[in-house]
Order: structure tokens, then C-alpha cells, then sequence
């Protein structure tokens, strides 16, 4: 079955610095943040009359805009505590919040730069072992075709 996925980019300003870093991110500086949201899966059971899965103006007036723009214009070490400011941080962080805030993000990219970014994903975890019925069956229908085998 085909999934459909939506994009949408949003940007912030914040400074941040890495203290003990060995270069001259260890000194406050800034960076006009580029966040990528893919959001999903939908499939054509979820598309509206209009044909829309989730409203884009939804993200920007809605959670979404609201998440990211708690890091504008701040100072990035003020705001995640005892975190590095790292944007790999940033996008699990972000990640974390539209998750909670009830956005269906499948992934965050935060583009420190525009050549380089962190993207957050969520892995999917094991397979659900099998339920005991589920066992019984498969065991029946091949103890079955063993029986019909001979």
C-alpha cells in the first residue's frame, strides 16, 4: 500500500556555544536554524474531501510553529540545560517535543548550516512476538500439510 509524507521547513535564529570545544564553536555565535519536518504515513484512507492528510496551516499556526518557535531568538545553552547545544540534540529534542505535542513526525532535520544537519528519527523497535493463538495456528497448519505430505 502506498504512504504518503509531508514536508514542511520552518527556520529560527539562536546562539549557542560549546564550552571546551577545541575550535571557535566553543565562543557564542549564531545561526539561522533551518528545520525539516517529514510527517506521516498517511494513506488515501486519510485524505479529507479536499484531499488533504494534514492541513499545512495546522503546522504554522498550530503546535508545530509553537514547538520551534520556543528557540527563536535564544540562547540555545539556556534552554536545554545540562544538554550540548549540539544540533544533533536540537533535533531529537524537537523530535521529542512534536511527538508530545501530538504532531505525527516521522523525522526532524535541523540544518545548522545550509551543508550540514542532524536528522532525528524514530527506529522502529522488534517485531511483536506472536501470540499464543497465532502459535496454535501456524502449528495446526503445519502439522497439516506434514500429515498431507506423507
Amino acid at each position: 500500500m502506498r504512504q504518503l509524507t509531508l514536508e514542511w521547513r520552518t527556520h529560527f535564529d539562536a546562539a549557542h556555544h560549546h564550552p571546551g570545544y577545541d575550535g571557535p564553536c566553543a565562543q557564542m555565535h549564531g545561526h539561522r536554524w533551518e528545520v525539516l519536518l517529514i510527517l506521516g504515513p498517511f494513506s488515501r484512507e486519510h485524505l479529507d474531501a479536499q484531499g488533504i492528510a494534514y492541513d499545512f496551516r495546522e503546522l504554522k499556526r498550530g503546535d508545530a510553529e509553537r514547538v520551534i518557535q520556543q528557540y527563536d531568538h535564544k540562547v540555545l545553552n539556556d534552554l536545554l540545560g545540562n544538554v550540548p547545544p549540539s544540533a544533533e540534540n536540537l533535533a531529537d529534542r524537537i523530535f521529542d517535543d512534536l511527538t508530545l505535542a501530538g504532531v505525527p513526525v516521522l523525522v526532524v532535520k535541523v540544518y545548522e548550516s545550509p551543508d550540514a544537519a542532524a536528522v532525528a528519527t524514530e527506529r522502529p523497535g522488534p517485531p511483536e512476538p506472536p501470540t499464543s493463538e497465532e502459535l496454535t495456528t501456524a502449528l495446526a497448519l503445519l502439522a497439516r500439510g506434514a500429515r498431507a505430505a506423507r
